[in-house]
């Protein structure tokens, strides 16, 4: 809507500093849900300017439902008091290790699924030994993304 200086209702709001014209009031977002295993922290107590930054705690990745997302994305708190710049719910999955292969003689057992801190444990069949550590453990790489990576190499069982 037009007013007499030509200017519309929501530019001269952006003008006079995010306050509604005519009110003290700013103009506010609303709160944004931190997802599990992350946070959400946003600046200008969420009052327009404002922006918000998603995070996740070591050993997950910031995961937008269809793939992760490098960097931590920013959304914005603009002038109509909505955030924009996030077109999906984001959420924070568990780092995990690739599957291990059993030594040739023998085998190995992984604890939580794979997941970031994960335990491996390797066997050797009867008449076998293990010649190397027989544990190893998922551990975290950051490469651009957090990534799962197994300390150390598979025994062998001679």
């Amino acid at each position: 809507m037009a007013t007499a200086t030509g200017l519309s209702l929501l530019t001269m709001t952006a003008l006079l500093g995010g306050c509604v014209l005519g009110s003290e009031r700013p103009i506010k977002c609303d709160a944004l849900a931190a997802p599990a295993n992350g946070a959400v922290t946003t600046t200008n107590n969420r009052e327009y300017p404002s922006h918000a930054t998603y995070t996740c705690d070591p050993g997950f990745n910031l995961t937008d439902g269809i793939g992760l997302l490098f960097g931590s994305p920013i959304v914005s708190c603009d002038e109509t008091g909505t955030w924009s710049g996030l077109p999906r719910p984001l959420s924070c999955a568990p780092v995990r290790c690739f599957d291990l292969t059993a030594p040739i003689n023998g085998g190995v057992t992984t604890t939580n699924d794979n997941l970031y801190p994960s335990l491996a444990t390797y066997t050797c069949n009867p008449g076998f030994v293990a010649r190397g550590a027989i544990s190893r453990s998922c551990e975290l790489s950051f490469a651009g993304i957090t990534e799962g990576v197994w300390s150390g190499v598979a025994p062998a069982c001679e």
